[in-house]
């Protein structure tokens, strides 16, 4: 069976993009058993607006050249639920049906899961949930207001949880320090919180208990670096390769991500509970569902005027630390699997077939 599958760059060094992690993750468990092509769309980061419009604009156009060209089985789409994703995938989308081949709508959160969207994008958006032969969403929570807001998922949706790597045994130990280590894993724009990172490290700059460990990439870059020059608790490292992980998580003690708005099941909450980092999370679309407050993880209401005051709770409390940190990494390995998840991929794509 040959798949087209969206995403943006699958190059681990130059996107920092949830999404192309994940369709990483699912060629490596499929590559035997499903002859994948990868359709870039979508822009890199680091590169200015107008670059980036640009480039999104040409990998759209050749990922619409294949789609109504070329030959395969399975249109299998990633995407987020947000005005311009919504726009170029309803498209390619499109396209497909019009080839009839069959859909699977891969839905990464995005606004309009939990939002209401102007009427244009609300027919917009049925008129691509029609089209599919499947649905797949991120979590439960996702599940019920989808189907809720839009009668045309009904009935073929389906959650299947983020994947990660999960090793049979642990290859990296856990950093061990008297500074509780804060790592923050992800674009840098205030969509993902860093103003809000950036403002806590500040407010904690005369305290030698704490280190906060930024990575990504993104507008507010030179932000970051700006605040690291004059807070010695702060340390910019940039962007890391996919063969980093694991490395980078097991040198944080708390991944926090005070996202605002747009997220799905982000990739940095997964791959630090793998490793057994904490997650201090806005309480945000499917995030509720996969970190239990006090107990795998910290959770902050999404209208908190200071969403990372819980800060202290883990740096004063080791054992505290050491237990929350034991649970989430049980929690990733039995829910986060890459290999369980993404297997559940093959009957769907055999079901969408054989309905097309």
């Amino acid at each position: 069976m040959k798949v087209l599958i969206s995403a943006p760059s699958l190059d681990p060094g130059r996107n920092v993009s949830g999404v192309s992690t994940v369709v990483r993750h699912i060629l490596s468990v499929l590559e035997d058993k499903i002859d994948f092509r990868h359709l870039k769309v979508g822009s890199e980061t680091g590169t200015g607006r107008t670059g980036r419009t640009l480039r999104s604009l040409a990998a759209s156009a050749a990922a619409a050249g294949v789609i109504f060209g070329g030959r395969y089985d399975v249109f299998h789409s990633n995407t987020a639920l947000n005005p311009r994703s919504i726009l170029r995938d309803a498209v390619l989308i499109v396209l497909a049906r019009a080839r009839r081949r069959p859909v699977v709508l891969h839905l990464h959160g995005g606004r309009y899961i939990h939002d209401d969207a102007p009427a244009f994008l609300r027919r917009i958006i049925g008129a691509m949930l029609a089209a599919a032969g499947r649905v797949i969403v991120l979590s439960g929570l996702e599940q019920s207001r989808l189907e809720a807001n839009f009668p045309a998922a009904r009935g073929k949706t389906e959650v299947i949880y983020n994947g990660v790597g999960i090793p049979d045994t642990p290859q990296i130990q856990r950093t061990t320090s008297d500074r509780l280590t804060i790592g923050f894993v992800g674009r840098l724009v205030d969509e993902k919180g860093i103003d809000i990172v950036l403002a806590a490290a500040d407010r904690l700059a005369a305290d030698p208990r704490y280190l906060f460990l930024i990575f990504g990439d993104g507008p507010r870059r030179d932000d970051v670096l700006e605040t690291a020059k004059n807070n010695p608790n702060i340390v910019y490292r940039g962007v890391f390769d996919s063969s980093q992980t694991e490395a980078v998580f097991a040198s944080i003690d708390v991944l926090v991500l005070p996202s605002r708005h747009g997220e799905g099941m982000p990739m940095a909450i997964l791959e630090a509970m793998a490793a057994g980092a904490v997650p201090y999370a806005t309480a945000i679309s499917s995030v509720p569902e996969i970190i239990e407050d006090g107990v795998t993880g910290l959770l902050a209401p999404a209208e908190a005027a200071d969403p990372l005051d819980r800060l202290a709770t883990l740096a004063d409390d080791a054992s505290t630390l050491a237990t929350m940190s034991r649970n989430a990494m049980s929690f990733a390995h039995t829910h986060f699997d890459a290999r369980i998840n993404y297997s559940r991929l093959l009957p769907i794509y055999d079901a969408v077939t054989r309905r097309a």
